[in-house]
C-alpha cells in the first residue's frame, strides 16, 4: 500500500514539473490570470497542474531569409535576397507571447524585413548599391535593428545579395 501512495505521490510531483532545455526559455499561462511576466530558464520549473500551462520558446539564434524585388533610387528594378540571425529578446517572452503568439517570427520577420529592404534600397541608386556596398548593409542593419526591436525581436547579423537584374549595369 506505501508503495502504491509513494508512485501517486511521485507521479503527481512529475506531472506538476516542466522541464526547460538550454536554448529554451518559457512563460507560464495561467487559466485563471493569464500569462505571467516571468520568464523561466533552463532547469527543471514547477507548474499549478490542470491550471498552469507552459510555453516553451526556442531563444537560440536562428536564420531567416526572403527574397523580394524592389526599385532603386534610379528605377532600377533589383531583386535582392536577405538572410537575417535574429532570436526573441528572452526578457520580454511573456509580451510576445501575449501580442504575436509562439509564431511571431512567422507573423514578423517577413513583414519587416520587406518593409525595411524596400525603404533601404529605394535610398540608393544602382552604382550605389554595388560600389558602396558597405553603406547599404550598414544602413540595412541599422533600420532593421530598430525595426524588430518594435516587435522584442533581436537581430544578431543580416547579409543581403543582389539577383541577376544587376549585372547588366
Amino acid at each position: 500500500m506505501v508503495t502504491i501512495g509513494s508512485v501517486a505521490a511521485g507521479g503527481a510531483f512529475f506531472a506538476s514539473c516542466f522541464i526547460v532545455r538550454p536554448g529554451e526559455g518559457a512563460v507560464v499561462y495561467n487559466r485563471l490570470s493569464g500569462i505571467r511576466d516571468h520568464v523561466y530558464s533552463e532547469g527543471l520549473q514547477f507548474r499549478m497542474l490542470g491550471l498552469e500551462e507552459p510555453k516553451i520558446f526556442n531563444i537560440r539564434l536562428r536564420a531567416r531569409e526572403l527574397s523580394t524585388s524592389t526599385g532603386t533610387k534610379d528605377l532600377q528594378v533589383v531583386n535582392v535576397r536577405l538572410r537575417v540571425l535574429f532570436h526573441p529578446d528572452q526578457e520580454k517572452l511573456a509580451t510576445i507571447y501575449r501580442e504575436l503568439g509562439m509564431d511571431y517570427d512567422d507573423r514578423v520577420l517577413p513583414s519587416v524585413s520587406n518593409e525595411v529592404l524596400k525603404s533601404v534600397i529605394a535610398e540608393y541608386n544602382a552604382e550605389e548599391l554595388i560600389g558602396d556596398r558597405q553603406t547599404v548593409s550598414d544602413h540595412l542593419m541599422k533600420d532593421l535593428k530598430k525595426r524588430a526591436a518594435d516587435f522584442n525581436l533581436v537581430i544578431e547579423d543580416a547579409s543581403h545579395t543582389y539577383e541577376s537584374t544587376l549585372a547588366n549595369i
